[in-house]
């Protein structure tokens, strides 16, 4: 945020803006996107865009989607002593793990988009029960779905269910995520252009591809070609020690202001 206001500060103090700039800031990136969702339901607008993220000043022209939900299965409560009298909703939600593992497994061997990969699936929260002298009438998990670009909430929905079709008394949530993933030629004018700025710069530039989904996967879908940069290392991110190194902070300003004003 600090570098792109920099930037378009910089730009309207020297009277250079070249273009007319949105800068738009939202919330909840990291989990639902809703900020992003909220501003493309508005009916946002642009040429193009830049999602700011750490890359280390490299542009990201692709990246995964991501769609998260989860399957519930019930059962009968019963006292554990009498185990028969009930049905246990985390023996039935074992079954459903199984498949899914074997499933997660099978996307790894599917053809590889060229630059991203397969897509992947994980399990990645489980919770049920409610005592150990109960036998539990309930059980959910949470599941991660990596997406490839141009894979659809229903493509990736319905082969699970189908995997699950024999196993008794499970449901799916909606999903409460999902973003596109995102595919921008190298060869669109937002690469070459920013690529351009980031060269004069710093001597060369480097475009590459990420597995994380960010806010560009919905400006994308939503007709916005979207890039991702900024300055930082997405391995910090997350940590304790999260930092971003000043002169990467400084180096940006100067990118963007260039991207901005030739």
């Amino acid at each position: 945020m600090a570098s792109f206001l920099q930037a378009v500060l910089n730009g309207l103090q020297a009277g250079s803006l070249k273009q007319n700039v949105v800068l738009l800031f939202v919330s909840d990136e990291e989990y639902r996107f809703t900020g992003a969702k909220y501003a493309a339901a508005q009916g946002l607008k642009a040429d193009a865009g830049i999602a700011g993220e750490p890359t280390q000043l490299r542009i990201v022209r692709t990246h995964k989607g991501v769609t998260r939900w989860k399957v519930r299965t019930r059962g009968v409560a019963a006292h554990s002593a009498y185990p028969g009298r009930g049905n246990n909703a985390i023996y039935t939600m074992a079954k459903v793990v199984s498949r899914l593992e074997e499933y997660a497994g099978r996307l790894l061997q599917q053809a590889p988009h060229p630059v991203l990969g397969t897509p992947t699936m994980s399990v990645g929260v489980i919770e049920g029960g409610q005592a150990v002298n109960i036998v539990p009438d309930r059980c959910w998990i949470e599941i991660d779905r990596r997406s490839l670009p141009g894979e659809t909430v229903l493509a990736i929905l319905e082969p699970v269910r189908s995997l699950l079709h024999d196993i008794p008394n499970w449901e799916f949530d909606e999903p409460h995520l999902s973003v596109a993933g995102m595919d921008i030629s190298e060869d669109a004018a937002i690469v070459k252009q920013l690529s351009a700025s980031i060269k004069q710069v710093q001597g060369g530039s480097i475009v590459e591809s990420a597995q994380y989904a960010t806010d560009a996967g919905i400006y994308t879908a939503a007709g916005i070609p979207t890039v991702v940069f900024g300055p930082g290392d997405i391995a910090q991110a997350h940590t304790d020690s999260e930092f971003i190194e000043l002169k990467q902070l400084e180096q940006a300003v100067h990118i963007v202001e260039r991207f901005l004003t030739q």
